[in-house]
């Protein structure tokens, strides 16, 4: 893991300019000094067909993964995703998921040097459907 993270950082240039989780879980603990810290919920979505059900689709986990991580005071997630990038030099911004560099600063393993992803006129959509990891029995 380290020797990724290192090549990761060398390469991407989003790694560097921007706030990794660990960083801003560790700054908002810091301001708050452990007071009024609220709980985060971990939702794990499993909402996929089964595999004897619809063969060649992407169907239940069969490993525990981190869906998403949300807030809510009904334990439903959210219907729209709001992605907040944290910039070291500047205030949190919002992006859309349509936004080109959105894959890339989700899914730096597949695009380990920034490449841009996904954006509306680019026909990259397939790609990144196809390279999209999943586990068959």
């Amino acid at each position: 893991m380290r020797k990724i993270d290192e090549t990761i950082r060398r390469v991407n240039p989003f790694a560097d300019a921007y706030k990794m989780m660990w960083e801003l879980e560790q700054q908002v603990l810091r301001e708050e000094r452990h007071e009024a810290s609220e709980n985060v919920t971990m939702y794990i979505s499993d909402d996929r067909l089964h595999i004897s059900q619809h063969r060649g689709k992407y169907n239940a986990p069969k490993i525990n993964e981190i869906a998403m991580v949300f807030r809510s005071s009904d334990f439903v997630p959210p219907n729209n995703r709001d992605i907040c990038i944290y910039p070291r030099q500047r205030e949190l911004s919002r992006i859309s998921t349509l936004n080109p560099n959105c894959d890339p600063m989700t899914y730096s393993l597949f695009f380990p040097c920034g490449e841009r992803g996904f954006h509306i006129k680019s026909g990259l959509f397939l790609i990144a459907v196809l390279c999209t990891p999943f586990v068959r029995e």
